[in-house]
């Protein structure tokens, strides 16, 4: 239970709620009144956006802001501000999550994670692409652009940044399909 929380509960926080990628976790102590602010534990990795499910509540709550709370300079446990689900079009602060679409060109089989087959890319490429990317970006402005580009030039030149670039991208590639 939630150590000098106050009434405790448990309940079920769930994910990306009606999502493909819905994740649950059944079981979680929160301490609190269950009204505006829940406190969890340090441990329990609460985001903005997560549902708050339990059959002491009408509805669902949904996690709208999280703020840690230090003790002796480490951290003790979050205070979570809450809405009921049926609420949040009017709190104008909480943006919808963030959908992502990835367009492929190419084998998709060779896009899923652990199969991957084929790995060209290094440092080089990587740079030569993030310039292009910043060549392109129309919300940079022109000397900014020229600054960071001439910092990418750097990079693409640097014998170190190069040499473990690939083992860079592997490490990206690795925590972003697992």
């Amino acid at each position: 239970m939630c150590a000098n929380f106050g009434m405790n509960h448990i309940v079920e926080i769930v994910r990306n709620a009606s999502m493909p990628n819905e994740q649950r976790y059944t079981d979680v102590p929160i301490g609190g009144s269950l009204d505006e602010q829940i406190l969890f534990n340090a441990d329990i990795d609460i985001k903005r956006h997560d549902e708050i499910h339990s059959p002491v509540l009408d509805e669902p709550l949904v996690v709208i802001a999280k703020h840690p709370r230090f003790a002796g300079g480490e951290l003790n446990y979050y205070e979570a501000d809450v809405v009921p689900r049926s609420e949040l079009d009017d709190h104008d602060e909480f943006d919808a999550p963030a959908m992502v679409q990835q367009i492929v060109y190419g084998d998709v089989g060779k896009l899923a994670g652990r199969d991957l087959t084929e790995l060209r890319i290094d440092a080089v490429t990587l740079l030569k692409v993030l310039a292009r990317s910043i060549e392109d970006a129309e919300e940079i402005p022109e000397p900014r652009k020229k600054g960071l580009l001439q910092r990418l030039d750097e990079f693409r030149k640097d014998p170190y940044i190069v040499g473990i670039g690939s083992g860079v991208i592997m490490k990206c590639l690795e925590s972003v399909f697992k």
